[in-house]
Formats: C-alpha cells, sequence, structure tokens
C-alpha cells in the first residue's frame, strides 16, 4: 500500500529518508510493487519523482526503477518503467464509472459536501471523494455514512449492478465491483510472469 505506509497518510508525502533507503536497497535486489486506490499520477508525484531526485543524488542507476510496479485505483490502472527508467501507463477501461454517474457525483459534492470533501477529478477508472486536508476526522466522518447512501441510491437509480460503494477512513470510493487490491495483486503477478520470475 501506499497511504499511511508509504507516505504520511495526512502530509501525503515520504517523510522518512530511511523510506527512500529501503526503497532503492529493495529495489535492488527484487521487484516490488505499490498496490494503492490512488492514482498512479498522484504515485508517481508523490513517491517515485522524489525517489528518482535520490537515486541520482546517491549516484545509483535508475535502471532499479524497472524492478518497480505500481498498481493505482483499486486495479484499474498501472504502470511499468524501462531500463532507462521511462514509465508506461495502463489503463483498463472496461471497469470504469460511466460518465453520466461521475457527473451526478461530482455535482452531489458540489452542492452539499464540499465543505469536508472534494471530488478527486483525476480518476480515470473510479470516483472518489475524499476528505478536505483541514477537515477534523469526525467532522468527515459525520457525513461520510450519508453521501454514501445517497451514492447507493444514484447507483440504484441507474440500475448499476457492477458498481460498489467503498468507505474508507479519508474517502469514499465508488468502483467496479470487480476492483480491488486483489486485482492489483494479479495484475503484479501477470507483470512478474512476463518477466519469467515466479
Amino acid at each position: 500500500d501506499v497511504d499511511g505506509v508509504i507516505t504520511d497518510i495526512n502530509e501525503k508525502k515520504v517523510k522518512q529518508i530511511e523510506m527512500f533507503e529501503e526503497l532503492i536497497r529493495r529495489l535492488e535486489n527484487s521487484p516490488i510493487a505499490f498496490n494503492t486506490g490512488r492514482t498512479t499520477a498522484w504515485v508517481i508525484d508523490k513517491v517515485v519523482e522524489p525517489l528518482r531526485h535520490f537515486i541520482q543524488e546517491r549516484g545509483k542507476s535508475l535502471k532499479i526503477l524497472s524492478n518497480l510496479f505500481i498498481v493505482g485505483e483499486m486495479g484499474g490502472t498501472w504502470v511499468e518503467f524501462d531500463k532507462e527508467g521511462n514509465m508506461e501507463e495502463h489503463i483498463d477501461y472496461t471497469i470504469s464509472v460511466p460518465d453520466n454517474i461521475r457527473e451526478e457525483v461530482k455535482r452531489l459534492v458540489g452542492e452539499k459536501y464540499s465543505d469536508t470533501m472534494f471530488y478527486d477529478p483525476d480518476k480515470k477508472t473510479m470516483v472518489t471523494v475524499e476528505k478536505n486536508l483541514n477537515c477534523p476526522q469526525e467532522e468527515f466522518e459525520a457525513v461520510q455514512s450519508q453521501l454514501a447512501a445517497e451514492l447507493r441510491t444514484l447507483l440504484s437509480l441507474y440500475d448499476e449492478k457492477e458498481l460498489m460503494v467503498d468507505e474508507t477512513t479519508i474517502a469514499i470510493d465508488l468502483e467496479n465491483a470487480h476492483a480491488g487490491k486483489d486485482l492489483g495483486a494479479r495484475r503484479f503477478l501477470e507483470w512478474l510472469a512476463c518477466r519469467k520470475i515466479s
């Protein structure tokens, strides 16, 4: 995971220099994966770019990034790196939330919940409504279940059976029922198999 594991859950960045040192040590020896509900772009910005600078500052080769695999949006997107550290992104549009439902959620959040949370415009396959940075946790939790109930009602109005509502510590996700960390793990196993790693 990334949130609260690699990055600080409140400051949304890597705080300890030791984390970068540990990531480099592991990448030099074996493949690793980040499996998160965040966008791959968020992981690149908050983790990979600082890590890239750290690798170069230590005089190491960016080739080690080819041992890194990033799964975002609960398996909906993934990124791999070549031997020069260049990345290639993949998106599974077959599990994307339809645009009309995205727009309904965006409107609902803007009209009723903008004091406590915001609609994440960067998600490509799922919808995330996240707690505002300065919003107290208890205030967010007080309205989280209310929004979740409204989202379930919205899904029933559209007779949408492929999507589910998932409440997390700092967000509410609307995602395909086939998405999840398990799908992310399968993406990683497929990547390992392509590299003949068992």
